[in-house]
């Protein structure tokens, strides 16, 4: 594939990991919380949302930061970016699960 293709599908990708972070990070992307949003009402009681909207904002932009980092360090090569990227994802996931716990 060419290069600058590559560029611009991960420069799209990380467009819109940012975008859906600014709409989560602004209270209005709840429907974006995967989990969160289809949960019963005594569930939600167990989660504090001001902190998992910032735990899941911050983690997108962290995410769409890494990925556009790792297409320009070409040194992990293939399987280690998608290692550094599903770490961060599970780390991710981790700390939702664990910090915005009431």
């Amino acid at each position: 594939m060419n290069v600058n293709m590559d560029i611009v599908y991960v420069s799209i990708a990380a467009i819109i990991l940012v975008m859906c972070a600014i709409v989560i990070l602004f209270g209005r992307g709840d429907w974006l919380l995967s989990g969160y949003n289809t949960a019963s009402d005594e569930k939600r009681a167990k989660y504090n949302i001001v902190r998992l909207r910032a735990v899941t904002g911050i983690g997108l932009i962290v995410l769409a930061a890494e990925i556009v980092i790792l297409e320009f360090v070409s040194i992990f090569g293939e399987n280690g970016r998608a290692t550094i990227l599903c770490v961060t994802a599970l780390l991710l996931s981790l700390l939702s699960m664990t910090y915005c716990k009431r």
